[in-house]
């Protein structure tokens, strides 16, 4: 296990003693109190170890903690090591960082290691959240896996399963994530299959000031195009404040005077959802319900220190989700919202709350009926018992692991902008830095849930939240917002919105659904370039700057594993920039800025090479094929959503058309089909010369 040079297992019970063990490889852990069975099961031809573990109780006995430590070779542990730090929540900032000088953090889920010096590395995750809290902490010499196992009394014979933990060694660290995340979903019978959502969120529009008649005021025009958009997302605000953060969430009429139903009604005609944002764990203390709720509501142990309840005392109050008539209350909630409201989209935030109190303590809150990732599962399934099977539920400001197979979106980065006097940081700190989480979360997308990147943000005028990108922040953002492959929401004003802006979010559509991935995962201090597979021969790269300078940018083809002479196509100009060997060097990389290119390998035959009709250039959505002297171009239906469709294919020397040419190479000419070219089989006939 080269890295790691031991494996041990401690138990910390909750009169303070501790038991501790070397368990490199299959073996059993005994002392007076615990049996504790480790096996190591190989998976994929033996690539990965899934760590097994089963606790068996010798005598009735409170457990704190119980920790899997990961102690790393010496050889393994210098300047040069980086480790990947997940944060803890879908909200969290998510960063490489080098290992020695940043322990002493704690985080969540999973963590890549790898020495830039000798190539080596060692990856760890939990791939299961079935009923133990469980988190990370980097100390200086250890990867430590926790589980936080409440103080609770396991009784004399008890078994539980501990969460199962994926482990790599010198293995590709895309591999590895790729098979994380397919174990998880295999593990939870996840199956993403509802459409995409698209269309505009109300939160970094207006914030909590929101009425029927300024949100109707601000999408006009938005859903009235060829782009096909499916939700309107109203966020908080929509509910009455007299009953903020009830938990029973009834609209306020003064806001929507002809009621949700028949709002969403309007919308449902036009193919649109409604959907709504809740925090249902945290009934607020203003709310006029809350004296009704006192028995639902979780209250602390009696024997709880007096610093931990003046922590406590400063948060919301909370639900007992661990009670049964809690769960029941989910139930009814959601069901009314759904058929009262229509909503069929639901954003649930600050579920983490459900047991915040001070994480760097490791201060949590427990709950009688159980241990806490049990409780909370149960609790989210009755919220999706209400709302059935058929909305769309997103997680957010929520533990992400915990989610898996119930929620179908996830947020994967934190608010896209922030109110004015929130936080410390510019909009393009934020922004950056939102950019970064994109590109390092990409794994999860598609495989656990859909991923949301949050809103895409276009305005170039202050409403009052400090907010006023460039264009080419702007346009950073949406190219991140599209490559994730994700939600794509507008949250802005539509008809202030410039023409090029506007055309900036239209080159968006139709989605592309598959998340590109960092060409180098451990680059430094963020990953600069990003790519998607499109064809055999073809790629499409997101490039970035997000410094304050300007700076040439070299593309290897190596590192793509790409061989041969391609063309290259900026994709957001719609622009032949060349034919290239072995490498592409961008000029002049603006700051605060992305480029998007297509790269394609020159074919030896007629062939389709792109279309202008968005971001992606047709390569999600048209097909060619050569034979007999007829080039056939397949276009999909949905490219009836792009009004731009100018088709553009190579024809080598030796071989003639009729179309223009518009760019020439010494192999050949690519001509251009002017549009929009019609959806279906278009018949171009070449010569042979």
């Amino acid at each position: 296990m080269g890295n790691v040079k031991e494996m041990l297992l401690s138990v910390t019970y909750t009169d303070a003693s501790v038991s501790r063990e070397n368990v490199l490889g299959n073996t059993v852990f005994n002392d007076d109190k615990l049996k504790i069975n480790i096996n190591n099961e190989c998976s994929a031809n033996g690539k990965y170890n899934e760590i097994v573990t089963e606790i068996t109780a010798k005598q009735d006995v409170a457990v704190r903690y119980i920790d899997i430590s990961f102690v790393l070779d010496e050889a393994f542990l210098n300047d040069k090591l980086v480790y990947f730090y997940n944060g803890w929540l879908t909200n969290d900032w998510v960063e490489n960082r080098k290992y020695i000088g940043n322990t002493g953090i704690i985080g969540r889920d999973v963590t890549l290691l790898k020495n830039a010096e000798t190539n080596d590395s060692f990856f760890v995750g939990y791939i299961t959240a079935n009923r133990f809290w469980t988190y990370i902490k980097f100390s200086e010499k250890a990867v430590v896996f926790r589980h936080f196992m409440e103080d609770k009394i396991i009784p004399l014979g008890k078994s539980y399963a501990l969460e199962r933990i994926l482990s790599a060694y010198n293995a590709n660290e895309f591999d590895y994530l790729e098979h994380y995340s397919n174990r998880i979903a295999e593990i939870y019978n996840i199956k993403l299959d509802k459409t995409m959502p698209t269309g505009w969120c109300s939160w970094s529009c207006f914030y909590k000031n929101i009425d029927q008649e300024n949100v109707t005021d601000a999408t006009e025009g938005l859903f009235n195009t060829s782009v096909k958009m499916n939700l309107l997302q109203l966020d908080d605000g929509w509910q009455d404040e007299g009953e903020q953060f009830s938990g029973e969430w009834v609209e306020d009429r003064k806001k929507f005077p002809e009621g949700l139903r028949s709002f969403a009604d309007k919308l449902n005609a036009q193919g649109i959802n409604l959907g709504l944002w809740l925090a249902p764990t945290l009934p607020w203390r203003n709310s006029k319900f809350t004296d009704k709720l006192v028995g639902e509501l979780w209250k602390p142990q009696p024997d709880t220190p007096a610093e931990i309840l003046e922590k406590i005392a400063k948060n919301p109050p909370r639900y007992d989700i661990g009670k049964p008539e809690v769960l029941e209350h989910y139930k009814r909630v959601f069901k009314r919202l759904k058929e009262e409201c229509g909503a069929t989209y639901y954003k649930l935030d600050f579920l983490f709350d459900t047991i915040r109190i001070d994480i760097e303590n490791e201060q949590f809150v427990t709950f009688e009926n159980d241990y806490f990732v049990a409780v909370y599962r149960k609790m989210l399934m009755a919220i999706r018992e209400g709302v059935g099977q058929d909305s769309f539920m997103l997680a957010c400001g929520a533990p992400i692991l915990e989610c898996a197979g119930i929620f179908d979106g996830s947020r994967i980065a934190p608010d896209i902008v922030w109110p004015k006097g929130v936080g410390e940081f510019s909009s393009w700190t934020i922004v950056k830095r939102c950019i970064v989480n994109v590109l390092l979360r990409y794994f999860y997308h598609n495989k656990l849930f859909y991923g949301d990147a949050d809103g895409v943000i276009l305005r170039d005028y202050d409403i009052g939240d400090g907010f006023d990108g460039s264009y080419h922040e702007v346009r950073a953002w949406a190219t991140v917002a599209a490559i994730s492959g994700g939600l794509i929401l507008q949250n802005d004003i539509n008809r202030m919105i410039s023409p090029a802006r506007k055309k900036i979010f239209y080159n968006l559509f139709p989605t592309n659904t598959r998340a590109f991935k960092p060409v180098d995962f451990f680059e430094m201090p963020y990953p600069t370039q990003s790519y998607l597979d499109v064809a055999p021969d073809a790629k499409m790269l997101a490039v970035f700057n997000l410094d304050e300078n300007r700076r040439r940018h070299t593309v290897s083809f190596e590192n793509l594993g790409l061989r041969g002479k391609y063309i290259i196509v900026n994709a957001w100009e719609k622009r032949i920039i060349g034919a290239f060997e072995q490498e592409y060097i961008e000029p002049c990389l603006l700051p605060h800025s992305a480029e998007m290119y297509l790269i394609r390998q020159i074919p030896k035959n007629p062939e389709f090479i792109f279309m202008d009709n968005n971001l992606f250039l047709g390569q999600d959505m048209v097909k060619s094929s050569y034979n007999d002297g007829k080039l056939i171009i397949t276009i999909e239906e949905k490219a009836e959503q792009c009004t731009d469709r100018d088709v553009y294919f190579f024809v080598p020397n030796g071989f003639e058309c009729e179309y223009d040419a518009v760019y020439t190479f010494d192999e050949g000419k690519i001509h251009c089909l002017k549009g929009p070219v019609s959806c279906g089989e278009t018949v171009i006939f070449i010569k042979e010369g």
